[in-house]
């Protein structure tokens, strides 16, 4: 593989499709950024209890957590379905229009990545789910301690190897 050139026709690529383009520019900034939002509001919020020195309700932190992560995921779909636009090969730099068009190919993306997740998920949930079995059963112990700290440590290589192997076969 010529890397040079691949590198030289990337470059091209972006200058010819964003060079002088300002609104494009804006809105892919916006795009990009549009995920951000729902997280930054829950930790101000966050912030903001912990100045007023009351005590955060932290079931309502982890459920309002959750909640902006799904929020996140899709507003990003907006941003990832450009970039699925690019993927396709679209020459030059496709323009950022049809944004329901734009969502539409964000949540597909975002729906075979949760797809092509599940058996890493299962892995990371199967581990930390004997995890936390473990610490409920065992007494507090430096040995307990260890051997539990091994435990995660091996569900997470696990899944992470598992999620290596997948990328490769699927």
């Amino acid at each position: 593989m010529d890397y040079g050139r691949i590198i030289d026709e990337s470059f091209r690529y972006t200058k010819d499709g964003l060079a002088g383009n300002l609104g494009t520019w804006i809105l892919l900034v916006i795009l990009a950024l549009l995920p951000a939002i729902p997280i930054g509001v829950i930790f101000a919020f966050m912030m903001l209890s912990l100045m007023a020195g009351t005590a955060p309700n932290i079931p309502l932190f982890v459920g309002a957590l959750a909640a902006a992560c799904i929020l996140a995921a899709i507003l990003g779909s907006f941003y990832q379905g450009y970039m699925i636009r690019i993927y396709r090969g679209e020459d030059p730099l496709p323009a950022v229009e049809n944004f329901l068009g734009l969502f539409s190919d964000g949540i597909r993306y975002l729906v075979i990545t949760i797809i092509y997740a599940i058996p890493v998920l299962l892995i990371l949930l199967v581990s930390m789910g004997a995890l936390f079995l473990a610490v409920l059963s065992a007494g507090p112990g430096a040995g307990t301690i260890f051997a539990l700290l091994g435990g995660a440590i091996a569900g997470i290589i696990t899944a992470i190897v598992v999620g290596f192997v997948l990328t490769l076969v699927l």
